[in-house]
């Protein structure tokens, strides 16, 4: 197994405290700071998320899909993205639907809903799943094969993150519209 990068892990602790500590916000402890803390939580909301998914951009960089391991590449996806979000949602929905006490309640019949379209913030995963497949094919094609190939993509990517919203489509299903949200990050550093 090879050595971790320590900057690498050092940012992505950085956006790990930066997406749990700013998603905390029914805490009543923070009410006395609640400006501060609304404050300081939109000022990182659009590095957090972003910064997660450079590194995961930088990461795949490093060992992209091949036209022979594409498949291999593919179900360490599944196992290492789908899987969790599968479990961890139908832990969730099956909480709020049976446990006493919770704050917002939820009915199984929400599970193919919650799993299939953005749900909370494991919207997340559906992208970076999205993005995975996408870029993954795209080498699996030798298509990335070059400075000017990947300088063409990320600034694609780029003009889909600018202009889509104003386009009025929505593509809601696994978050893919929200895709040309975090695509540019993902391709900036990849090549």
């Amino acid at each position: 197994m090879r050595a971790k990068d320590r900057a690498i892990e050092t940012l992505r602790a950085i956006a790990i405290i930066l997406v749990v500590a700013l998603h905390i916000t029914n805490d009543g402890p923070l009410d006395q700071a609640r400006s501060f803390y609304d404050y300081f939580a939109y000022t990182f909301q659009n590095i957090r998320l972003p910064l997660f998914t450079v590194i995961s951009g930088y990461l795949y960089g490093l060992r992209p899909a091949y036209s022979g391991v594409y498949s291999t590449f593919v179900l360490g996806k599944i196992r290492r993205i789908i899987v969790p979000l599968v479990t961890v949602v139908t832990l969730e929905i099956v909480a709020k639907s049976f446990l006493p006490g919770v704050t917002e309640k939820a009915s199984i019949d929400q599970l193919f809903y919650a799993i299939v379209y953005p749900y909370e913030h494991f919207w997340f995963l559906q992208v970076i799943f999205l993005i995975f497949l996408f870029v993954g094919f795209l080498d699996k094609l030798d298509i990335i094969n070059s400075f000017s190939i990947w300088g063409i993509l990320f600034i694609f990517s780029c003009c889909i993150y600018v202009f889509y919203p104003f386009l009025d489509i929505d593509l809601p299903i696994f978050s893919l519209g929200t895709t040309s949200y975090l695509l540019p990050f993902f391709s900036w550093v990849m090549e």
